[in-house]
């Protein structure tokens, strides 16, 4: 999978073009904008430009943050997979690797190749606004995916991160009550993802006010820790100065396999049994962090929807090109989690909401 998005990406380009089919003529709106025409197309924030809503081709980009990620990686995979089911002619597929300069400079060339929508997860909000509200102005469709943008767009689609930090600080709280536990006896670490990311920092958010509400739960650490190697450190370090810590929090799936490491370099990967068992608690659903929860290795995870990530944005990226326009002021969308855990797995597989596995 990596290898084979990794060669997309250093192409920076692939337009596979089937047989040129004609957009739909848009809708026209009165309102005012500063694209070509002046006006929006529909209900919309997007400029009306015949030059590239009617040039006879379907065309849709993808600028992603970075493609480290496992959940990224298959993402992107589905969005190349299954783009012309969903009416597109040519599919441009451009990653930045972390790098906010090069996502904007990768936005604006996504406008220059005539995309009728480009996808974006960003890497900055504020960051990128400027270059997506010309692209809405040159008359391109920008929608977000699990990050949000610090201007208006045509449309976002993401995971609630705040409930998803709330619900993974409540599990761990509930597993760890007993009666007469002492104010402050389970010590948490945090280890903070990127905060340029609005989905890690309200996570984060989320996870730590709701700790605050349970009086046997205390965070004892915050240290910054991206790259797995800085999580290994950190755990290695925290564990050892206190062995009392029971609960580990990962922004990201990732987290997972550094975390487990140090912990069993320190001889502390217990059996979910022991009393002493460290919960670890992770955001994403990837298959590795269901193996996990499975085998004991981790504890519980929020199981994010890249599923609709995937299906619901090509849906209305299709229809914004077939004229069904979603609305200005209902362009807001905020998907809940679903809790993985030992117990639930096998059912949560049953019910097909587990992305990862198919």
């Amino acid at each position: 999978m990596k290898k084979s998005l990794t060669a997309l990406v250093l192409a920076l380009a692939m337009a596979l073009s089937l047989a040129a089919c004609s957009n739909a003529n848009p809708s026209v709106g009165n309102a005012d904008a500063s694209g070509s025409g002046g006006k929006y197309v529909g209900d919309t924030k997007v400029a009306y430009n015949p030059d590239i809503q009617e040039d006879g081709v379907k065309r849709l980009g993808v600028a992603y943050s970075t493609l480290k990620y496992s959940a990224s990686q298959m993402l992107c995979e589905n969005y190349n997979a299954h783009y012309k089911e969903y009416g597109f002619d040519e599919f441009i597929m451009l990653s930045a690797e972390g790098d906010l300069e090069t996502q904007i400079g990768q936005i604006q060339d996504l406008v220059n190749q005539k995309c009728d929508v480009i996808i974006v997860n960003s890497i900055d909000a504020d960051g990128v606004a400027p270059v997506c509200k010309a692209a809405m102005d040159a008359g391109v469709a920008i929608i977000a995916v699990d990050r949000k943008i610090g201007t208006d767009i045509y449309y976002t689609l993401e995971t609630d991160n705040t409930s998803a930090g709330r619900d993974l600080a409540m599990t761990a709280a509930d597993r760890c009550y007993y009666d007469g536990i002492a104010d402050g006896e389970i010590h948490v670490l945090m280890p903070m993802g990127d905060q340029s990311s609005t989905a890690c920092v309200e996570r984060e958010t989320g996870f730590r006010n709701t700790m605050s509400f349970y009086p046997w739960m205390q965070i004892v650490g915050e240290p910054a820790a991206r790259e797995q190697s800085e999580i290994y450190d950190t755990v290695i370090d925290f564990m050892t100065k206190d062995p009392s810590i029971r609960v580990i929090y990962t922004d990201g799936d990732d987290g997972i396999i550094p975390i487990a490491s140090a912990l069993e370099e320190l001889g502390m990967l217990r059996d979910p049994s022991d009393p002493d068992y460290i919960y670890i608690c992770s955001v994403d659903g990837a298959d590795f962090a269901i193996d996990a929860i499975r085998n004991g290795r981790s504890a519980f995870c929020a199981n994010q929807r890249f599923d609709l990530f995937c299906t619901q944005i090509l849906d209305i990226a299709q229809n914004y090109c077939n004229g069904v326009y979603v609305s200005a002021n209902a362009n807001k969308v905020q998907l809940s989690c679903s809790m993985i855990m030992q117990s639930n797995v096998d059912h949560l597989e049953e019910l097909g909401v587990l992305w990862a596995l198919g």
